[in-house]
């Protein structure tokens, strides 16, 4: 069993993703709080993984999706570009650690399927955290790898999702708007940490993997939403959809290297969660 620094442990994915760790045997570490250890901070982050020795690194720290600071480009792009090159280039210095990338589905959002771009200088840092990866996959011999995570739903998320505003309108009765052109390249939270895990037991990383394992159109998830809600809501198409999703993503190159059957979480159960916890929320 390995080592393993989680980087973000303390967030939305990371959580569950060391109890995930935990349970196939490795020893988990925290590459600390980022008033701790800033991942901008060079020096700070090659001191702490030495200190800490991992045999991998999943790097998951950063500004977490395209809603966040918006009004500061500068912070996205020093947190996320230049905390990816401070853990790699760490990584490289010590030798023999093997690297797991966050990348996004968010690298992906406009354009064509033959020319596809980022629509937020959140996914320019994501596009740029995998042309790192393979950067240091060719000049340097590393193993690393580049993780293109999609968009991750359940309970335990604090930034906004395309599921919040469809679950809020259900639950008041009102009707529930949908872009009839747009789909959502999901993934629960719980495959989320289950196949991040498995990964770690592959011994030989191919440069890039996406994780996305329940695509599914807003038309889809309005009408689900509403559904379940009980509450008599109707889906409505009115809403241009915010990103294209040129591409699709494929997740069985890395199904296939983990070597096992995985079932995602059934959308209608994801979706019952969020449910379920926002009625128990409502005031009475």
């Amino acid at each position: 069993m390995a080592r393993v620094v989680v980087t973000g442990a303390d967030g939305f994915v990371g959580k569950p993703l060391t109890v995930a760790l935990a349970d196939q045997g490795h020893t988990v570490l925290d590459l600390g709080p980022a008033y701790d250890v800033d991942v901008t901070d060079t020096d700070r982050v090659r001191a702490r993984l030495s200190a800490l020795a991992p045999d991998l690194i999943i790097h998951l720290a950063g500004v977490s999706g395209p809603m966040l600071h918006t009004d500061k480009p500068e912070v996205v792009m020093a947190v996320n570009a230049v905390g990816t090159v401070n853990i790699l280039e760490s990584a490289r210095r010590m030798g023999g650690v093997r690297v797991m990338v966050a990348g996004s589905v968010s690298g992906y959002t406009t354009g064509t399927a033959q020319d596809p771009r980022p629509a937020s200088v959140y996914g320019v840092t994501k596009r740029c955290a995998e042309l790192l990866v393979g950067v240091y996959r060719s000049q340097f011999g590393m193993q690393c790898t580049a993780i293109r995570i999609g968009s991750v739903y359940g309970l335990g998320r604090k930034t906004a999702h395309v599921l919040d505003g469809m679950i809020s309108r259900a639950l008041a009765g009102e009707p529930v708007p949908f872009a009839p052109a747009g789909w959502e390249p999901l993934l629960h939270v719980s495959d989320a940490a289950a196949l991040l895990a498995a990964l770690c037991d592959v011994a030989a990383w191919r440069e890039q993997y996406d994780l996305v394992t329940t695509p599914a159109s807003h038309q889809t998830l309005a009408e689900m939403v509403c559904e379940l809600s009980g509450s008599g809501s109707r889906p409505v198409a009115e809403d241009p959809p915010i990103y294209q999703w040129p591409v699709q993503f494929d997740i069985r190159p890395l199904l296939h290297d983990v070597a096992r059957d995985h079932a995602p979480v059934a959308l209608a159960e994801g979706i019952g969660q969020l449910l379920r916890q926002r009625q128990r929320q409502a005031p009475s």
